[in-house]
């Protein structure tokens, strides 16, 4: 019984580890954040719209140089969101903030406007940091 139940564990853990090796993500500089939605993400799903420059690629569909627009769903308690304001938390999302967006199914959906993303790192990922990047760390805007 021991056994069939390591060998379940394991057909059920190799397709997971193969989705996770397989994932394609760019890194990206946020050129421009959007307006605010207003309204955090509910009945109806709340986004905020970002524009942006591929910087890194572990993806075939995305080269560095590319602009793309994306968004992001506004959470209220969400480490993206401002903790106040339905908005995206302008001392994380801000233009010259770098982010690592999953390409893959699950982490990506079609939005509106454009494709809105559930997979989002802060900063270049080690996986497609080791590609060619264009540019560097940007600290955030001084408060005024």
């Amino acid at each position: 019984m021991a056994r069939y139940c390591l060998a379940l564990v394991l057909l059920l853990t190799i397709p997971a580890l193969a989705q996770t090796h397989n994932r394609e993500e760019i890194c990206v500089r946020v050129d421009k954040v959007g307006e605010s939605p207003g309204f955090w993400s509910g009945i109806a799903a709340s986004t905020q719209w970002l524009d942006a420059t591929v910087i890194a690629s572990s993806s075939k569909g995305y080269k560095v140089g590319d602009k793309i627009s994306f968004g992001l769903y506004v959470v209220q308690g969400d480490k993206f969101a401002d903790s106040q304001t339905p908005r995206l938390n302008p001392k994380i999302i801000f233009a010259g903030a770098i982010l690592t967006l999953g390409t893959k199914d699950g982490c990506r959906a079609d939005g509106s406007t454009g494709w809105v993303y559930s997979c989002v790192k802060i900063g270049c990922s080690k996986r497609v940091s080791s590609a060619h990047m264009a540019t560097g760390h940007v600290d955030p805007p001084k408060p005024q």
